[in-house]
């Protein structure tokens, strides 16, 4: 199982500003790390209807940082730390467009020339793994007493790194069910035994082949 930096933002609207962003790092199941930067929401930039949709359902919370510029470089430092100890490690956020791809994206416009090779490849989706395992990524899931209250970053990243693990476990076990099925289809389509003997594409000499089949018909055939 890979190493995941999974986080979530709150920003002032879908394209304004982000004024907190909080995350985890994720690695077999267990989190190794926690973080969390806010600045105040009025030093974010936005439209004042958007302000308003803030203030009506996002909670309020400390700020540890003056501006958003200080938030993103707060963040930035902690995926590069992450990307040197955790070689495998793969970003990740649920439903990311727009509000966390336009995160990252403003990350590394802040000093493109540093940046610009550093960001995530792949940025996994969330939500698309959750469709591949059947799951709705639009669903609203039972939380956790620890992914409360909603729209607190970190709450909500700590669901997020809950239901990609859960995602990925039943991805996992759908393709172990297929790789079985396809295995017993195969041996059964075999014309001969070879398959349960030595399986098909790892040994299929003539000779096995030969050794196999029904001596009966094979008289007749040499006949």
């Amino acid at each position: 199982m890979s190493t995941w930096f999974i986080f979530d933002v709150e920003s002032i609207g879908l394209y304004g500003e982000a004024f907190a962003v909080a995350g985890l790092i994720v690695k077999d199941g267990e989190t190794l790390h926690e973080f969390s930067y806010v600045c105040p929401r009025y030093a974010a930039s936005g439209h004042n209807d958007d302000r308003t949709w803030v203030e009506i359902n996002v909670p309020m919370m400390e700020s540890n940082f003056r501006s958003p510029v200080d938030v993103r470089d707060a963040f930035w430092k902690e995926w590069i730390e992450a990307r040197a100890e955790h070689r495998d490690i793969q970003m990740a956020a649920d439903c990311l467009y727009p509000v966390e791809s336009r995160f990252i994206t403003a990350c590394i416009k802040d000093y493109e020339n540093i940046r610009k090779w550093s960001g995530p490849y792949p940025f996994v989706d969330i939500g698309s793994i959750m469709l591949a395992a059947g799951m709705s990524p639009l669903a609203e899931y039972p939380r956790l007493d620890n992914e409360l209250p909603v729209h607190n970053p970190l709450a909500d990243a700590r669901q997020s790194a809950r239901l990609l693990l859960e995602a990925l476990s039943k991805v996992t076990q759908t393709n172990t069910r297929n790789e079985e099925t396809s295995e017993e289809n195969r041996q059964e389509d075999c014309p001969c035994r070879c398959c349960i003997e030595a399986p098909c594409g790892l040994q299929r000499s003539e000779d096995l082949h030969q050794d196999n089949r029904d001596p009966v018909l094979q008289e007749r055939a040499d006949t």
